[in-house]
């Protein structure tokens, strides 16, 4: 599925995306096959209604239209009135849950696709829970230089009445992503806590669901304290996914890359803290050979060129019995990977 930007709309709302599903010649004909058995039975059984006309042979709309005509006729005719309701399913397509199971390959377009769906799935998530007119949006990140050095918290805030805060704090020199996640929630509760009264609805967006978790497990009691003292109608964490282009988000991310490129000053580190970065210094990743260096497609190639699982006369006729000869149209030799190169 491929969101497609309506001309001329904002592009910060998903409601103004068209959804564009890009489906292969095999998938539209095994689903045109499965189409036609599913007509068939579902005539065949008498399940659909003798009413409905749309999408069924020897039917269509015009058959309503000439039966509404008839009776408005036939009405008239009596010196009746007729009453008739019109009923629209806005956007029946979009209330469709459906559950997308997609294994992203980084390097290939189908992480670009997978990273449209998470945005648009994300952006009508927040329209519909958390709608811009009504909540004040809070977007929080935090990250480190190589998750062990030069700590920044982010902060975004968006308000409904369209105002915007951002702020970018420096956490020290010493600090974990954990740690730096952490540090951007706390701060932005008591950021948020004096320009708010107890009719404002306030939601906090962020991508640390390893921050989450501790938090739902009580032991961030600073963070708890903080949001505690938050006075507001309601007060939500929401967690949203990361880097696929939500656009405070976005925001939150320039802020944070500005960020590590700023000088900082040695601060105190906790135990446990130093515990993490030390275990990130000693876990240096290691040097990858020019095999693992090729993207998924290209290992995948010369995988199935090693050992021979492709599409040369060979195997073809060997394994899959689909030829009846093993041998290469120039004659020579049996049509394997090593004669083709």
């Amino acid at each position: 599925m491929m969101p497609i930007l309506k001309k001329g709309k904002n592009e910060s709302k998903a409601s103004n995306d068209s959804p564009i599903s890009l489906t292969s010649s095999c998938c539209k004909l095994l689903e045109r096959i499965k189409n036609n058995v599913m007509h068939m039975y579902l005539e065949s059984e008498n399940i659909i209604g003798h009413e409905q006309a749309g999408f069924r042979q020897y039917k269509s709309t015009e058959d309503q239209t000439t039966h509404l005509s008839q009776v408005v006729e036939d009405a008239f005719q009596s010196k009746k009135v007729t009453l008739v309701v019109f009923v629209d399913l806005q956007m029946s397509f979009d209330k469709i849950n459906f559950t997308i199971y997609h294994h992203p390959d980084p390097s290939s377009a189908k992480d670009k696709q997978c990273s449209n769906i998470k945005k648009t799935l994300t952006m009508s998530m927040l329209e519909e829970e958390y709608p811009t007119e009504t909540w004040v949006r809070v977007y929080t990140d935090g990250s480190a230089t190589n998750a062990t050095s030069k700590g920044e918290a982010v902060i975004y805030i968006k308000y409904p009445n369209e105002n915007q805060q951002s702020e970018t704090i420096l956490t020290g020199l010493h600090r974990s992503n954990y740690k730096a996640e952490e540090e951007a929630l706390t701060r932005a509760s008591h950021s948020i806590k004096n320009k708010i009264d107890n009719t404002t609805q306030v939601v906090f967006l962020t991508d640390a669901l390893s921050v989450l978790q501790a938090l739902k497990n009580e032991k961030l009691h600073q963070l708890q304290q903080a949001l505690y003292n938050i006075k507001s109608l309601t007060t939500v964490i929401q967690w949203i996914h990361s880097h696929c282009g939500v656009w405070g988000n976005e925001q939150a991310d320039k802020l944070a890359k500005y960020g590590a490129e700023q000088q900082q000053e040695e601060n105190p580190v906790c135990f446990t803290e130093m515990k993490t970065i030390i275990k990130s210094l000693f876990n240096t990743p290691q040097q990858q050979d020019s095999y693992h260096q090729l993207t998924r497609s290209e290992q995948t190639t010369i995988f199935r060129l090693r050992t021979g699982h492709n599409r040369p006369n060979q195997r073809l006729h060997k394994v899959m019995k689909v030829v009846p000869s093993p041998m290469c149209p120039c004659g020579e030799a049996g049509q394997d990977t090593a004669h083709l190169l």
